[in-house]
């Protein structure tokens, strides 16, 4: 009797195991797929910026606005937000059509900052947004715009950025 129970736990023992292992590659999986996304918007956002400080060392750039309050300005390849729109329009990288998402995006991987909350969103109908993100080194603003189509399908960029503290 002992020997049949033995056997039977261990039967038992290995399809739990069995179930284990395809959860956890399942979990792997879906993981994977769902980072994706916002792994590929953040790569848009590090050519933008790889542009950017090219063209940056090539001249003198003015980075303070008519206020005297100092931005870091992301240039626009126009080529390549037609690209991303497309995309979208697609139904890939939704996000791109919340500014929200967007600010939190570009914060998270271009900049490498852990985001903490949102504390402000002042959206215009002109397709401009401010948004304020606590992160973990500070407080950011964020000027996102929608540089091609203002309406409900138009994606959303950051324009420019700043450390308020």
């Amino acid at each position: 009797m002992t020997i049949r129970n033995s056997f039977r736990l261990g039967i038992i023992g290995l399809i739990f195991a069995g179930l284990v292992i395809i959860f956890v590659t399942n979990y792997n999986i879906t993981s994977k797929n769902n980072n994706k996304e916002r792994t590929d918007i953040g790569q848009d956002y590090k050519k933008i910026e790889k542009k950017q400080n090219e063209s940056n060392q090539a001249q003198n750039v003015d980075h303070f606005d008519s206020k005297g309050e100092e931005w870091l300005y992301i240039s626009m390849d126009y080529k390549e937000i037609e690209k991303m729109q497309s995309e979208t329009a697609q139904g890939h990288q939704v996000g791109r059509l919340n500014p929200e998402d967007v600010a939190m995006d570009f914060v998270d991987r271009s900049l490498g900052i852990g985001i903490l909350v949102i504390k402000k969103v002042e959206k215009s109908d002109g397709g401009n947004a401010s948004i304020i993100l606590s992160t973990s080194k500070g407080i950011i603003e964020t000027y996102l715009e929608k540089p091609n189509r203002k309406d409900p399908g138009g994606i959303w960029v950051v324009k420019k950025y700043r450390w308020i503290r």
